[in-house]
């Protein structure tokens, strides 16, 4: 049994757990749920890609305890999770160092700081 819960639209799962919130390519999937799964603690993870719908993807970040942004998936994610004090990026083509300064440099960077946060 995995302490992993995977959530994809139109879906959302309510538990006491971290929940993340990835908007990326779907291929690191497989690489994310793996690596948390190797975590004592138990984690939610929603996925989302270019083709979510706007309101799913609003929903889900609104209840997610990290967000984690691929800047190239879709500008309109970017603009709307970019300042979240809880927001991790990747791939961003302009600075957005005075908007947020948790750049990463892919999935495994953030799923790396947030298992480093456990206690």
């Amino acid at each position: 049994m995995t302490n992993v819960i995977f959530v994809s639209e139109p879906d959302v799962y309510f538990a006491d757990q971290k929940s993340v919130l990835f908007v990326g390519d779907s291929k690191h999937t497989d690489f994310v749920v793996d690596l948390l799964s190797k975590s004592k603690k138990p984690y939610t993870v929603y996925w989302a890609t270019q083709h979510s719908s706007i309101e799913w993807v609003a929903n889900v970040g609104s209840v997610a305890d990290y967000i984690v942004l691929d800047c190239k998936i879709n500008d309109f994610f970017t603009g709307f999770f970019i300042d979240k004090h809880n927001t991790f990026y990747y791939n961003n083509v302009t600075n957005m160092n005075m908007i947020n300064v948790n750049k990463i440099n892919d999935v495994s960077d953030a799923v790396i700081k947030l298992l480093a946060t456990e206690d």
